[in-house]
């Protein structure tokens, strides 16, 4: 398992049969994994269809950037 309960994510890539997938590209919370549910163990927080570890991305919390930076920090 690659996620956990509670991890943002956003869907990358689905396994709708031929048809454009409605969620892809949305931005959720992972609100419940069922291990016995085989490849696709993930259900997100507005929908109703799970995911695999290859259809979705974690995302960061917060990206650090130069405008975070205050006077006396230094960078390596």
């Amino acid at each position: 398992m690659k996620f956990n309960v509670g991890d943002r994510v956003k869907v990358v890539d689905c396994k709708a049969d031929g048809s454009r997938c409605k969620n892809l590209g949305k931005i959720s919370t992972i609100r419940k994994i069922v291990r016995t549910n085989g490849e696709y163990p993930y259900l997100l927080e507005g929908t109703e269809e799970y995911f695999g570890d290859n259809e979705l991305i974690k995302l960061q919390e917060k990206q650090f950037t130069k405008a975070d930076l205050e006077d006396g920090d230094k960078c390596t």
